[in-house]
């Protein structure tokens, strides 16, 4: 028997789970006498399984915990994860933002497990960003994404033979590296 908590979702074609857990509670509560409110947040997807066969008389592949670039593609992360901080005063608020993606093998492993094509390492990407309400009508965001100017991963390294050859899937990864923005929301 499988237990769901409230807010999940079960795929039937790739049957895995999404939870999400998110608080907000007076600074006071903690032992400051601090004004605002201090916000946290998990968002979490689990992959419970993921086989491919490719042809009627083709063998299953188990894909789970495996990406890549080439044939099969995508990537079906056992777990990923997005988790953010808050603090907000008044009409202001900043956020941190954490996304995670754990080391996966190669999709190739799956169907050649002897293979040398090396894993992609863990990915985390930090976002960074700052609000304001002016009025009910107006407000202004900036921020920061990828806020330590991370770098996607090799993926498909094999010693030797590619060594990476600087791919990535720019599909799942970061590619543009930091960057500045500035949003202005105006209610007509």
């Amino acid at each position: 028997m499988s237990y769901y908590p409230k807010g999940s979702a079960v795929h039937a074609e790739t049957p895995g789970e999404t939870t999400e857990l998110g608080i907000l509670l007076p600074v006071q509560q903690f032992g400051h006498d601090l004004p605002g409110s201090l916000g946290f947040q998990v968002s979490g997807t689990w992959l419970i399984s993921f086989k491919q066969q490719t042809a009627p008389t083709a063998a299953v592949v188990q894909l789970d915990g495996t990406g890549g670039t080439g044939s099969p593609t995508g990537s079906y992360y056992s777990y990923r994860t997005l988790t953010g901080v808050s603090y907000a005063v008044g009409p202001a608020n900043v956020e941190l933002q954490w996304q995670h993606l754990p080391t996966i093998e190669n999709s190739i492993q799956a169907s050649q497990p002897n293979t040398t094509v090396r894993p992609t390492r863990q990915y985390n990407l930090f976002n960074l960003s700052a609000g304001y309400e002016f009025t009910q009508k107006f407000s202004a965001r900036v921020g920061v994404d990828n806020l330590f100017d991370r770098q996607p991963p090799l993926v498909g390294a094999q010693p030797g033979v590619t060594d990476g050859a600087g791919s990535t899937n720019p599909s799942i990864y970061d590619v543009l590296g930091r960057r500045f923005y500035l949003s202005v929301k105006a209610k007509l």
